[in-house]
């Protein structure tokens, strides 16, 4: 006898759901990247960090975190060290530190002591001259929307824009020829990067960690808002090493202008609410499912034992069930913590060979024991789900109506006997999301479905007598999945228009 373990699995969810978010709070970064800038006209400034030659200056340069840092810079013989500035890092160390609550004061001690509770900040000297003033790099940023799709479409069209503008007014600090990164080629960097939106103004460990991957002068960041049928993008030019900042080129354009596509295929489809519930994410289920009846003769809740089979079938079908093929919504957020709210489809398929065992004796009488049942289940729906998302990490609950097709089959007499049916039901589902490649995350859920209790009744009732018959039906499953989210969609405009 046994009772559903759902609140325990949504308790054990939700510790580890807090254990990563605790992790990547704690984890604070030993060492950071900051912009060194003397004030030379020879590129003969080395320096030294801890003891030993980094480079020649000017450039991104990784230090140790602390309260007061140091630098050697080294012109010929000439030596000199410099004290870094920094600040006491508010977000990441001491609002941050609340996630444990009771031990946020051992959390802050520990940054202090670390010193990771400091960020520095870049050194340039009065009078110095920016490097490559002639000839710059550009790299256009994730522009900030509504969903991942316009986001990249404003994106290859500043990609494109760009380079037809020159002149201090269109970039700050810089005159001359400017070099474009590609939108794709820099696109992971910043999504790696947990990049949030006006970088500049944010943490200066993870700002200037990005520039150096970026190997960029100039960041363009924007943000595209929808204004009744069209939308509308606006766009910045950010210079990395002064975070001076100038208006850039604007860009109106509708939402037919994007197309998607079934990943795999060439086949585009016009942009409507339909086309999100194609199937954008594959995943591999590791998973424990487990199927409960509640019967009206005792009120308990019993699990249905699995029954192993061996057959090349069965073992087939196992596997094939544990692919999982979804639409998963766009986690391009800016980084901040945000509660967001969206529909989601759900598509779920199961085979499960089970026995009932430890049932009560109907009346007395032992009709059969321990019977045995094969049931097949495909179930679909579209629903609401709320979450919280903080950069990398996502909790969320789902909330789905759902359409069953359930069939339950055995053996009595000595012939095959079936039932089938089909109903409405609903799906609950807690679960974290990690986010730790571009298009790769990995996700820890619970879910609980209700089944169609009729069927259940025929099958019982047929195997264990009248009495026996179930008031519910539920399954539990627990576990983790690993998923690629392919990009469904394209412009197909976005390689012409100027």
């Amino acid at each position: 006898m046994r009772r559903p373990k759902i609140v325990t699995g949504i308790l054990a969810v939700l510790f580890l759901a807090l254990g990563a978010g605790c992790t990547s709070v704690s984890r604070s970064q030993y060492s950071q990247y900051i912009y060194v800038l003397p004030k030379t006209d020879q590129q003969t400034t080395r320096v030294e960090v801890d003891g030993e030659i980094k480079g020649v200056a000017p450039g991104y340069f990784e230090v140790s975190r602390g309260r007061k840092p140091k630098i050697t810079l080294i012109e010929g013989d000439r030596r000199r060290d410099v004290q870094i500035e920094t600040r006491y890092r508010w977000s990441r160390s001491f609002f941050s530190g609340f996630v444990f609550f009771a031990y946020a004061p051992f959390s802050w001690l520990i940054d202090l002591a670390t010193g990771t509770a400091w960020d520095a900040q870049d050194y340039k000297e009065p009078g110095a001259k920016l490097p490559n003033a002639e000839r710059f790099r550009i790299a256009v940023a994730p522009p900030k929307a509504d969903s991942q799709e316009v986001s990249d479409l404003g994106g290859e069209w500043l990609a494109l824009k760009l380079p037809t503008q020159s002149g201090t007014s269109a970039y700050p600090g810089y005159a001359g020829t400017p070099v474009m990164k590609p939108y794709r080629e820099t696109l992971p960097i910043f999504l790696d990067s947990d990049y949030f939106y006006d970088v500049h103004s944010g943490d200066p460990g993870q700002s200037r960690n990005l520039y150096r991957q970026l190997d960029a002068e100039v960041i363009v960041e924007s943000k595209i808002e929808k204004k009744g049928d069209s939308y509308t993008l606006e766009s910045t030019a950010l210079n990395t090493i002064s975070g001076a900042k100038v208006p850039g080129p604007k860009w109106t354009f509708q939402e037919a202008e994007l197309s998607r596509r079934i990943p795999g295929f060439g086949t585009k489809l016009k942009n409507t609410w339909w086309t999100r519930l194609i199937p954008n994410t594959v995943g591999v289920d590791l998973v424990s499912e487990r199927l409960e009846v509640e019967l009206a003769s005792t009120g308990l809740s019993y699990q249905l034992q699995p029954v192993n089979s061996n057959d090349w079938f069965s073992q087939g079908v196992t596997y094939i069930s544990s692919l999982n093929f979804s639409s998963s919504p766009d986690r391009r957020r800016e980084f901040s913590s945000k509660w967001e709210l969206s529909a989601v489809p759900v598509l779920r398929f199961s085979r499960k060979h089970v026995k009932a065992a430890d049932l009560p004796i109907p009346n007395g009488v032992l009709v059969e024991s321990d019977p045995e049942f094969v049931r097949w289940l495909i179930s679909g729906g579209y629903g609401l789900e709320v979450g919280y998302l903080n950069g990398r990490h996502y909790v969320y609950l789902d909330i789905i109506p759902t359409f069953l097709w359930s069939q339950v089959s055995w053996r009595q007499n000595g012939a095959n006997q079936t039932a089938t049916r089909t109903g409405f039901s609903s799906q609950t589902e807690l679960g974290y999301n990690y986010n730790w490649r571009t298009n790769w995350f990995v996700k820890l859920f619970t879910r609980s479905q209700f089944e169609v209790t009729e069927i259940w009744q025929d099958a019982l009732s047929a195997r264990m007598g009248s009495r026996q018959y179930p008031v519910s039906a539920s399954t539990v499953v627990s576990g983790l999945t690993i998923a690629y989210q392919f990009e469904s969609y394209e412009f197909a405009g976005s390689r012409s228009r100027k």
